[in-house]
Order: C-alpha cells, then sequence, then structure tokens
C-alpha cells in the first residue's frame, strides 16, 4: 500500500479511523512496513513490554563538500550551550523526557529518542521541527565555529569518529565524505549558509528511515505522520549511494596528536562485506577469533608475551555497500609495535588447517548468541532494521531465514571460503591490512617505534 499524492486533509482522517477499526492496538508484535505519501520509509511496531517508545530516525547524506559542515549543522540544532534560550525543538525535547542521543556517522547521522507512550504526539510534532528547523543564526553559528572542537571533544567517541573519517579517508577514493577533520582553526572558511543549505537538501523525508517500536498502534501513528506531512513538498531521495566495494588494502598507521599524555587508544579499522552478506557473517566470526577478549587467539598472545594493562573491544558499523569493523585497543607506549607485530603474526598465519572445529563454533555461538541476547535490546532492533535498510532488502522475520542462514554458516561452508585460492582470504592472507589510528604523544609513541613508521596528524 502506498498512498498517492493525491490523498486529502479529510480523506486522512477518514483513513486514521478505519485503520484503528480495521487494525485493532491489541496485537503484540503488529509491525507495519511502509512509505508514507512524502516518501518517508518506516518500519512502526508494537511492543507492550516496553515501558516506553524507542524512535531513531537515520538521515542519508548528499555529497558533502566538508566534513565539518554536518557536524555544525547538529551541533546549532541540538547542543543545549550553543541553544540558550532553547529553541521551540528543543523545548518539544524536554517535555517528551530529553531523552536523545545522536549518533555522527560518515554518511549519514542517527538521531534516537525514548518517550512515553503518551507523548506520541509530541513526537510527531519534533519530527515535524527536525525537517523544517528555522532556528539557525549568525550568533549561534559564531560561537560554534569559535568553540567547535571544546563542543566536539565532548562527546564520549570522538576519538572513534575522528578514527573512521582517517581510516575512510586512507581506504577509498576521494568520492566519498570520509576526509577527516580539519584544524579548528581553518572552519573560519565555512558560513550560515553552507549549514542552512546542507539542511535543506539532506534533511528530507526520502533521505530518511524511522522505526519506531514501543506500545503504539502502528497504523495510527503512521495516520499522524501522514497528515503531519502532507502539506510537505514531493522530493525524491538526494542522498549520494557512495561506492565503498573497492578499496586500498595497504596497511597505513597514523598517530593522531590530540595534545595528552596518557595511554594511547588505537584504533584498528578493517572493512567488511555488507551486512546482507554471507561473507559479512563469517568474518564477524574471524574477526572474534583474532581480536575477542579476553579468549581470542590475539588477547591469549599478548597476554602470554608480558603485555599488561591492554582492552580490546569492537564495533561494526554499517553503510550502504560496505560494513566497517572498528577495533578499540587500550595498550601502553611501549608495548604499541609488539601488540601490531604479534597481531599481524597471528593473522598472517590464520588458514583453515589453523582453525578446528571447535574453535570455529566457539566463536560462532559466541557471536550469534550474543546478537540473540542483544537482540533483546530495544536498541539492537532498531539498529538490525535500520543496518537492512541500506541494503533495500526487506529484513528476514521468518524461521526459514534464520534456518538457512545458519546452514550456510557451517564450518564446512566456512573451511571451503577459507581454503579457496581465488578468494579474497587467501588473497590477503599475506599483506598487512587496515587502517591504525593511533591516538596520545606522537615524541613519546614514536620513541618506541623501530619498525613501523606512521603518519602524523595534528587535529587541534
Amino acid at each position: 500500500m502506498y498512498f498517492q499524492n493525491s490523498i486529502r486533509p479529510g480523506s486522512i482522517i477518514i483513513l486514521i479511523f478505519l485503520l484503528t477499526v480495521i487494525f485493532p492496538a491489541n496485537i503484540p508484535g503488529q509491525t507495519l512496513e511502509q512509505t508514507n505519501s512524502k516518501g518517508l520509509r518506516m518500519n512502526l511496531i508494537k511492543d507492550p513490554s516496553l515501558m516506553f517508545v524507542h524512535a531513531e530516525i537515520v538521515i542519508y547524506y548528499s555529497e558533502i563538500t566538508d566534513p565539518a559542515i554536518p557536524y555544525l549543522t547538529l551541533m546549532n540544532i541540538f547542543d543545549n550551550q550553543i541553544n540558550n534560550p532553547q529553541s521551540g525543538l528543543l523545548n518539544i525535547l524536554f517535555k517528551m523526557g530529553n531523552d536523545i542521543e545522536i549518533d555522527y556517522k560518515l554518511d549519514h547521522l542517527i538521531i534516537k529518542v525514548n518517550f512515553l507512550p503518551a507523548d506520541v504526539n509530541q513526537f510527531v510534532n519534533f519530527l515535524k521541527g527536525l525537517y523544517t528547523y528555522k532556528g539557525f543564526s549568525l550568533k549561534k553559528f559564531n560561537y560554534s565555529i569559535k568553540n567547535f572542537w571544546d563542543l566536539f571533544t565532548k562527546k564520549n567517541e570522538w576519538k572513534r569518529i575522528i578514527a573512521a573519517q582517517i581510516a575512510f579517508n586512507k581506504l577509498f577514493n576521494q568520492d566519498h565524505p570520509g576526509q577527516f577533520l580539519l584544524p579548528g582553526k581553518k572552519l573560519g572558511r565555512l558560513n550560515l549558509s553552507h549549514i542552512r543549505s546542507f539542511h535543506k537538501k539532506n534533511y528530507t523525508l526520502p533521505n530518511s528511515y524511522l522505526t519506531v517500536q514501543g506500545d503504539i498502534n502502528p497504523y495510527i501513528l503512521f495516520g499522524l505522520i501522514e497528515k503531519t506531512f502532507r502539506n510537505f513538498k514531493n522530493l525524491k531521495a538526494s542522498y549520494s549511494k557512495f561506492r565503498y566495494d573497492h578499496y586500498k588494502s595497504d596497511r597505513k598507521v597514523i598517530i593522531v596528536d590530540d595534545g595528552s599524555n596518557g595511554t594511547p587508544t588505537l584504533y584498528w579499522i578493517d572493512p567488511l562485506p555488507p551486512s546482507d552478506n554471507i561473507d559479512h557473517h563469517l568474518s564477524r566470526i574471524i574477526n572474534n577469533i583474532l581480536f575477542g577478549y579476553p579468549l581470542g587467539r590475539i588477547s591469549r598472545s599478548a597476554s602470554s608475551s608480558g603485555i599488561k594493562n591492554f582492552n580490546i573491544s569492537w564495533i561494526i558499523h554499517h553503510h550502504r555497500n560496505i560494513s566497517i569493523v572498528c577495533k578499540k585497543i587500550r595498550v601502553g607506549y611501549r608495548d604499541i609495535e609488539k601488540f601490531v607485530f604479534i597481531a599481524d603474526n597471528i593473522i598472517r598465519k590464520l588458514g583453515v588447517g589453523r582453525i578446528n572445529r571447535k574453535e570455529y563454533l566457539d566463536s560462532y555461538n559466541y557471536v550469534f548468541q550474543k546478537e540473540k541476547i542483544d537482540s533483546d535490546n530495544y536498541e539492537v532492533k532498531a539498529g538490525i532494521k535500520i543496518a537492512k535498510s541500506f541494503s533495500g532488502k526487506k529484513v528476514q522475520k521468518d524461521k526459514a531465514g534464520q534456518k538457512n542462514l545458519l546452514k550456510d554458516l557451517s564450518y564446512e561452508v566456512f573451511s571451503r571460503i577459507l581454503s579457496d585460492p581465488s578468494g579474497s582470504y587467501n588473497i590477503n592472507r599475506n599483506k598487512k591490512k587496515g587502517i591504525i589510528v593511533i591516538f596520545g604523544n606522537p615524541s613519546l609513541i614514536k620513541k618506541y617505534l623501530r619498525n613501523i613508521k606512521p603518519e602524523v596528524i595534528t587535529i587541534r
């Protein structure tokens, strides 16, 4: 069912009434996957087990002329330090409980909002305010330019954001948004019109994907959104489908001078096949065999070699044609090169004869049992829907789909793929892979490097 542009306001009210009658609100698990008449893709899920409603709004970016513009736009809309007194949009958020989180990405952003079921109307008003935002001003913009790095580094994961941007810049050609942020003193080349234009071009319904999960009636919510946006212009999606399928495999090591002398943070970033590809799941299993903490091969070897007080965690980011696995490693200055050498040596030896069935199945069970446990988390459930939206394919809901996936990930299939002489696993076996970005004091880090020849970047 797709609502055409000829729907009239009176028809929408009748439609909402009919949907309420035809689809009662007391059916747990009721799901509506639909695109409204103005191009907003939605996945609305009734889940009475939640005491509140969780919503995630994804906005895909078009071509980006300057990597700082998306961040400046978000700062000028949402930052309380800039918006003092609060804008109308922030006032709506305050009435909803002000429970919001924004994920900065390279080619899209994700806005996560939690609110009570009684505040559904306020949430729809928030959506409208987001896409019609008119609160940009020269005073706020100048403040955001002057204090850009202080505002940006308030975020807990700002280093991961910078590391990902540097990695994209080194991995791919320049026709993508992965250029890393430039020093703050050069932000003076931007003006207010840049963020106004960026908001107008990118913050559109066809560029967006909305998932809502909680004690809601999906059909009532769909009708409210349809009614709210009925007077919007009809637009086509204008986001760029950046091509990430071909990338450079050469190892690069970059030290980011962040002005600190504390324990350095190392980000080891590798491209993975997209989330709808069987190789994506195989790569996750291999990644866990290697980098799982504390039982992965690399973790155990690092511990037995005398490296102490290190820690490894990893996260996967999904993009339109590729996924990225980002390993975050905390390790002392003296042990950076030793850790990289150990990891490279173990990765180089990786082969089907060295991964037995038990090790494979242990890693397989860990990855997918953890995914099963995490799937009870409302944010993870929403994230699965969003990840699938990148490929444009419908999310598999049936048990048969999961059963086929388990069959395709058998140890026999894994062994065959890993031993294929023409496959990417074998071709890249002896290459030093991944982009390594190290945050810390370059003088201290380079003091203990003998074989690694890094590039140094100062970001402030």
